[in-house]
């Protein structure tokens, strides 16, 4: 099975899943998380599981929150819709909380959108803590998104918080899914990290 888009000069002898050859697509994970240095923090999107900075990402604040791929190395098209998995808690006594999620074509310079925003349902809990939830988001692209060399998917997540003075949002970006102060992925329920499916064309 090939996940991503496929060179016409590829090799023969590469097989697909029936339903990527039937649909023209095959999805590519990547993986939310951070890394930090001297210039600070920095939110990205990698294809590779690594240990990120930050298990989870919480505010106090309604925080929008900024992540990029790396840049394309051959030209590709982005076509269907791209699917986020993600689990979410947030902690206080009486909160709302609601996300939404954007994608973009990022070319250095302009930031694209790709189809809607995504706006989940408002949260509201009642006690000092909620269980995390898992949280499913679907961004559908209508029309073909041509990526050249360079070019980067950039992704947004805002969380809105309401009675902010008590209560935070917070949510997984560990690709290496490591128990956070909140979600914990070895209790057996949740997981801590945050997953995009990114559907690309196989023959551009």
């Amino acid at each position: 099975m090939v996940q991503g888009p496929v060179d016409q000069g590829q090799k023969a002898g590469v097989t697909y899943a029936y339903g990527d050859i039937d649909e023209g697509f095959g999805y590519t994970t990547y993986y939310l998380y951070t890394a930090n240095d001297s210039s600070g923090t920095s939110y990205n999107m990698g294809k590779t599981p690594l240990y990120s900075y930050h298990i989870e990402l919480n505010d106090k604040n309604t925080t929008t929150y900024t992540f990029y791929s790396g840049e394309m190395n051959i030209p590709k098209v982005l076509s269907g819709t791209s699917i986020f998995s993600f689990f979410s808690s947030d902690v206080g006594t009486t909160d709302n909380l609601i996300y939404t999620i954007k994608l973009y074509h990022y070319d250095g310079s302009t930031s694209t959108q790709i189809g809607s925003t995504w706006t989940s349902e408002t949260w509201a809990i009642g006690g000092a803590y909620r269980t995390p939830v898992a949280v499913i988001a679907k961004i559908a692209s209508t029309t073909p998104v041509n990526f050249a060399p360079g070019d980067q998917l950039k992704l947004t997540v805002t969380a809105t918080v309401t009675d902010e003075d008590d209560n935070y949002h917070l949510f997984g970006v560990d690709p290496m899914n490591r128990d956070g102060s909140e979600i914990t992925p070895s209790g057996g329920v949740e997981s801590s990290q945050f997953i995009c499916l990114i559907p690309w064309k196989l023959f551009t």
